[in-house]
């Protein structure tokens, strides 16, 4: 009898399920996937590299509760292309460019639901090869010439520049009337640049050329001269620095070196000072700058000299064309344009203390030598024999001592040469 009865209980269940009628089984929206790999913001370096444009990156995520099923999404930002991936997978592998930025996401489906879920999305970039980035060459003059002369005003400088990458980016354009340029007067994207320059002046410049990896290689120094205005004739001194305020312009050179022969020459109070070290009574240096003239013209040249009182001491002036730095102990070339010695036996000019123009002193007891290209009011016209393989002319200072000393110095001031008008 107990058999029976549970035997109607199974039946009337079986019959009557429950509450809800035969509505089915309901489901809820699966979660939001949780991404894993590559991860957020990040440059991608792993994965199995198939070639230097492509390599296969493996995306992962967690399962969240309620999905069974995903689509990834993976979109190159760089091209805008996306690849569009059904799986039942956590994890699968996609093949992707190199070197291009991504995003990527996951939508999480259920198969007895409609709805489906939207992850976040994640953003990196995938590396590619190791890149090389190569200094630029450095620039190349193409104009002015070197050395050569321009009209004052606005000019046009020019270079080639190039770069085994092909990045460069800008150039940078040092200029000045010094050796080397250091102020930086502008910066070109191309291969030319317009300053302003003035007559009578020689510059140098140079060009910094810049990639877009910030390398940078800079040029040789190149130079040029501007011309007078107009050509016409000019009554400026050709001479820089001839107050003697030390800016650079001068060049000295000790010529005899030894340790009996240590001096003290040098600027002082806007004057050059030939001077030995006390009880130094041998000596030989020089004082120079390289100037530009034209053959045929006449210029005149004027200089102040001063001393208290000297033994056995000379100061000569050249207008030489030698290189100085391959004169060994002496300088010759050109011939000494004027003498002002303090010497005995036959060599005494009758000059120890003096004070005045370079030529007025001279005159007191040196004549001019016979070879001397100045004539007695300082005149001098260069012919092309005169001149360096520049179309320049040496002006050049020797002082000196031989058994003797300079004093309290002989001091060199306001040196000048200009065009005749």
């Amino acid at each position: 009898m107990k058999k029976l009865a549970y035997s109607l209980i199974i039946l009337i269940f079986t019959l009557f399920p429950g509450c809800g009628g035969d509505e089915g089984t309901e489901t809820i929206a699966p979660g939001k996937a949780n991404l894993l790999f590559p991860v957020n913001n990040t440059e991608c370096n792993e994965g199995n590299v198939l070639s230097d444009t492509h390599s296969e990156v493996l995306f992962e995520w967690t399962a969240p509760v309620g999905a069974d099923s995903f689509t990834l999404k993976v979109t190159n930002t760089d091209a805008g292309t996306t690849q569009t991936i059904n799986t039942k997978l956590t994890e699968i592998p996609v093949r992707i460019q190199r070197r291009a930025q991504f995003s990527w996401l996951v939508i999480s489906r259920n198969t007895n639901n409609a709805q489906a879920t939207e992850s976040n999305t994640w953003r990196f970039y995938n590396a590619g090869p190791a890149e090389i980035n190569h200094v630029p060459y450095p620039a190349e003059l193409v104009a002015p010439a070197m050395d050569s002369r321009v009209k004052e005003g606005n000019i046009t400088l020019e270079w080639k520049s190039s770069d085994k990458d092909g990045d460069i980016a800008s150039h940078e354009i040092m200029m000045g009337t010094s050796n080397p340029p250091t102020t930086l007067v502008g910066s070109s994207s191309s291969n030319t640049f317009q300053p302003t320059v003035l007559k009578n002046q020689t510059y140098y410049w140079k060009v910094i050329s810049i990639d877009l990896a910030g390398n940078r290689s800079t040029s040789p120094v190149f130079k040029f001269h501007v011309d007078p205005a107009d050509g016409s004739a000019s009554a400026e001194n050709l001479i820089k620095d001839s107050e003697m305020n030390d800016n650079g312009s001068w060049n000295y050179k000790q010529l005899w070196t030894g340790d009996d022969n240590n001096v003290e020459h040098g600027f002082e109070n806007g004057a050059f000072k030939f001077k030995s070290v006390d009880g130094v009574t041998h000596s030989n240096a020089v004082l120079w700058q390289e100037v530009y003239v034209e053959v045929g013209k006449t210029y005149n040249f004027k200089a102040r000299v001063k001393s208290e009182g000297t033994t056995n001491s000379w100061l000569e002036v050249y207008f030489g064309k030698q290189d100085v730095a391959s004169a060994g102990d002496d300088y010759t070339e050109g011939g000494a344009e004027i003498f002002i010695k303090s010497f005995g036996d036959g060599e005494n000019c009758g000059i120890d203390a003096f004070d005045g123009d370079i030529l007025d002193v001279a005159s007191g007891g040196c004549p001019l030598p016979a070879d001397s290209l100045l004539d007695s009011d300082g005149n001098v016209i260069f012919s092309a024999e005169d001149l360096t393989s520049n179309g320049t002319i040496i002006v050049l200072f020797k002082a000196g001592n031989w058994d003797g000393n300079f004093g309290t110095g002989i001091f060199l001031d306001d040196v000048i040469l200009k065009e005749v008008e």
